[in-house]
């Protein structure tokens, strides 16, 4: 039967390397998450980026050839082709 020392000894011991696992644990989804939600950032800006962009080119093509539906519809229509995946 271990002695009462040597069993608080042990178990200060395994706290110490719980907690260490607990903290590197914690650091390594914190770095997972900041990468995850960059690429989300990114992938909305595209998305958001290229709608707005079709959108404005088609009726600047609109407004100045005077081809009044035909400008926006196409814009949009190449975002579509253009979108990330």
């Amino acid at each position: 039967m271990p002695k009462r020392d040597e069993t608080n000894a042990e178990a200060t011991r395994l706290e110490a390397r719980l907690e260490a696992a607990e903290t590197a644990q914690a650091q390594k989804a914190s770095g997972e998450s900041h990468r995850a939600m960059a690429q989300g950032y990114r992938f909305l800006g595209e998305v958001v980026g290229g709608v707005l962009m079709g959108t404005g080119l088609g009726w600047l093509l609109d407004r100045f050839a005077g081809t009044t539906p035909l400008g926006l519809i196409s814009g949009l229509s190449l975002v579509g082709l253009s979108s990330p995946r």
